[in-house]
């Protein structure tokens, strides 16, 4: 009756408008929105029933009570929608309650269970975000296979936890148990301006700019400029207006600073407050980059300039500016005429930005020098047994990464000498001609086990969202031919045929994987062996350092239909995989960072430092730990840190003890450490930390329902998005009702020593009351 009668008011408000009654406009409108504020029903949906132009022809007094009843808290309304009752009907939760074993869990930042729907809420951080991929994952880890028969989540969908709930989500609807959200909340927001997000980089490197992309929103304020401002240690370095032309209003602006110093700097993106907004703590965005010059040093060397070559040196050479490159090209392209280039060697000490070079470094100690070394197609007579050796040294000893890309002229089948074979992680035939025709005419790349779990395969968090990537990676034609692997590798990625036309075009087809059948175990063996005659990507350890084969020469296709953003984030993973991370404080030899440079108060922090020799080959027997100092310059903790086998000089920590807000600074300790600073005329390395109180303000940057989200949560799982009055349809979903089942088991005595002493203990008090009843 309530939202019958509301819909009535709608309809007066309407022809009110349309007749031009002012009377009867204000009449309507003020009984609506009582209605809203007293809380018939669920006053926040209800409020999309009004249409913008007969919104903003609303009273001021009326808009804010319509925009306070849009803004009731969510977990009010979630106990309204699961404890109301439905007519005559019983309530949904005493729906399913009588049927099913009911568990009730709250969730915001973290998820507890509680024993009631309108049970505590939790604590202010509890409320200070919504992560549903940690509710999610709480509810997979406590209840397994045939125990959960379903999950209903009310929730405005509104996910902004660090992760994707695509994950559990996957996994909870695998088991066969599917999710049905139930929205509450707004499609419009409230009167408010905000900061939905910021993206901008953990660090950049000396020379680089910070650039800052943020998310605004502006709700229920057309007419207004806004002044969205981006401070650095305070002080406001650009500004910008921004001009709101309807009352639901998102817009992306970009910011850019060139820092000019190495450090640790604090920004701020941040809206003026605009009178009579809802929230207003919702307008500051804050974070810290770091300014390095802690580049990889990256050698690349081959021998034309084919397409693999050119787009690698395009993407280290411009975008990502945390290589320092060098490349050599063997035979490039001239121009008629055009002076020869001088002799220039190879080396991680010239300068950044100077990075073409026309002969392979002079020296062992200039190879050292490498973090990663990258051979193309390259005629053996460039690579004799001394380079190899060279090159193996710099792998075994000095930890660096080699990675080899295959190509039709050379690489690999016309190596032959034995440290080369050594090096190169497949096993093939050695030929002195051209393979310019792989084993198929077309395949894809497809993700052994190892590979979905690789870093180097893992663009995103989210495991399905990886999978949708790697599946739409164009038909690739080319691939060299290998006999098999090395002992010891690894493959990541293999080569499935695809079947082609007459003209030599690939023919559609289902191209999701063979299901393995037959003996699971013989089905295993046989689907290894095809993936290793047919490897892609093969990845080994060797010494302290690591080999990846590229077995084709295409990885730039990575770009097709999406530009640089997949085979930008291929290599720099692999990059990190091999050479280890890019770590924001320190010396040439000895590094400091953090995964992070903002934690909220109580979350892990992990601490990362790396130590190399004058040779720089890594260290990897000392002693090193880490000093906390708070702002006052008090040591808050003290911690050891371990060497990371097979690295290349890492040494790692993990505490999670810092719960006071505020700034914090990490000091590198460690007689070793005292020693190799001491060369460089160094005295501490240290690394600014800042433990946030709640993080920026996620939760009420968006307070508005997210459809997308639910319905894609729904159809991952078999579940439906329902409504509050749709319990019956939920229900359906579910299977069958709770059983309980009585199982029988045979225990021997003397398998529980507890009930053996019960035995025990009964027949000697019986031998004893029957000895004094004179019965024995």
């Amino acid at each position: 009756r309530a939202v019958n009668d509301f819909r009535e008011r709608m309809k007066d408000f309407h022809n009110g408008f349309a007749g031009n009654d002012e009377r009867k406009i204000r009449s309507a409108a003020r009984e609506a929105a009582l209605q809203m504020q007293r809380g018939i029903e669920i006053a926040g949906p209800y409020a999309d029933a009004v249409d913008e132009k007969f919104y903003s022809a609303l009273p001021e007094d009326a808009r804010k009570k319509i925009d306070a009843a849009a803004a009731r808290p969510r977990s009010e309304i979630a106990q309204h929608i699961l404890t109301r009752k439905q007519g005559d009907a019983p309530s949904l939760v005493d729906q399913i309650a009588a049927k099913y074993t009911l568990r009730h869990m709250r969730f915001g930042k973290k998820a507890a269970e509680t024993d009631r729907v309108d049970g505590p809420e939790g604590d202010a951080s509890f409320r200070s975000r919504t992560d549903l991929a940690t509710a999610l994952s709480r509810i997979k880890e406590s209840y397994k296979g045939e125990e959960l028969a379903g999950v209903v989540v009310v929730s405005d969908f509104r996910n902004n936890g660090p992760t994707s709930p695509d994950n559990e989500a996957h996994a909870i609807g695998v088991q066969g148990a599917p999710i049905c959200p139930i929205l509450t909340g707004s499609s419009r927001g409230t009167k408010d301006a905000a900061i939905i997000s910021v993206g901008s980089p953990q660090s950049v490197f000396l020379g680089d700019r910070v650039r800052v992309k943020t998310e605004i929103k502006a709700d229920g304020m057309r007419g207004k400029q806004l002044a969205v401002k981006l401070l650095r240690e305070g002080a406001v370095i650009h500004e910008e207006k921004v001009s709101v032309p309807d009352n639901d209003f998102r817009t992306t602006l970009r910011f850019s600073h060139q820092p000019p110093e190495k450090g640790i700097f604090s920004y701020t993106v941040r809206i003026d407050p605009v009178e009579g907004e809802l929230f207003p703590n919702n307008n500051e965005w804050s974070f810290d980059v770091a300014v390095s010059d802690d580049r990889t040093n990256v050698l690349l060397i081959d021998d034309r300039p084919r397409w693999e070559f050119r787009y690698l040196r395009n993407l280290f050479d411009s975008r990502d500016k945390s290589v320092h490159l060098q490349y050599v090209l063997l035979h490039p392209d001239t121009l008629q005429g055009a002076p020869a280039l001088p002799e220039i060697p190879a080396s991680a000490s010239r300068k950044f930005g100077d990075s073409e070079a026309t002969r392979l470094p002079s020296s062992p100690e200039e190879w050292r020098k490498f973090d990663v070394i990258i051979l193309g197609d390259l005629p053996p007579a460039v690579l004799g047994e001394e380079t190899w050796k060279t090159i193996r040294e710099c792998v075994d000893e000095r930890g660096a990464m080699l990675v080899i890309v295959a190509g039709p002229s050379h690489m690999p089948h016309a190596f032959t000498n034995e440290t080369a074979r050594s090096l190169i992680p497949v096993e093939y035939d050695s030929s002195t001609a051209e393979m310019m025709q792989g084993p198929e005419p077309a395949y894809r790349l497809m993700l052994t086990a190892e590979g979905r779990n690789s870093p180097i395969f893992t663009p995103t968090d989210s495991g399905v969202e990886n999978a949708r990537i790697w599946s739409e990676i164009p038909v690739m034609r080319w691939r060299h031919p290998i006999k098999g692997i090395r002992k010891g590798a690894e493959v990541l990625a293999w080569a499935r045929p695809v079947p082609v036309d007459a003209l030599g075009n690939p023919v559609e087809s289902n191209d999701a994987e063979p299901a393995l059948t037959g003996d699971m175990a013989t089905a295993l063996t046989r689907q290894r062996e095809t993936e290793q005659r047919n490897a892609l990507v093969v990845a080994s350890q060797t010494g302290l350092g690591k080999v990846a084969m590229l077995n084709f020469d295409q990885t730039w296709r990575f770009r097709y239909g999406i530009g640089d953003t997949i085979h930008h984030k291929f290599w720099g993973q692999l990059m990190r995989w091999g050479a280890g991370e890019n770590l924001a404080a320190g010396t040439e030899h000895v590094r400091l960072g953090t995964r992070r440079l903002n934690y909220e108060a109580g979350e892990k922090v992990r601490v990362m430092a790396r130590l190399v020799d004058d040779a720089f080959r890594p260290v990897s027997d000392a002693e090193v730990g880490i000093a906390v100092y708070n702002k006052d310059g008090q040591v808050v903790l003290r911690k050891s840190l371990a060497f990371q086998a097979q690295s290349h000089g890492m040494y790692e920590t993990e505490f999670e003890s810092l719960t006071e807000p505020g700034a914090y600074r990490i000091e590198l300790t460690g007689p070793k450490v005292d020693e190799l600073l001491s060369k460089e005329n160094v005295r501490t390395v240290e690394q600014k930390l800042t433990i946030l109180a709640e993080g920026n303000p996620v939760e009420l940057g968006e307070v508005s329902v997210n459809p997308e989200l639910a319905t894609k949560i729904a159809s991952m799982t078999r579940g439906i998005v329902a409504k509050p009055d749709e319990a019956a349809k939920v229900l359906s979903l579910f299977g069958d009702a709770t059983k309980e089942v009585d199982e029988s088991k045979e225990t021997k005595l003397w398998d529980n020593w507890m009930i053996l002493a019960l035995a025990v203990a009964a027949a000697t008090a019986e031998w004893i009351l029957r000895r004094k009843g004179g019965l024995v």
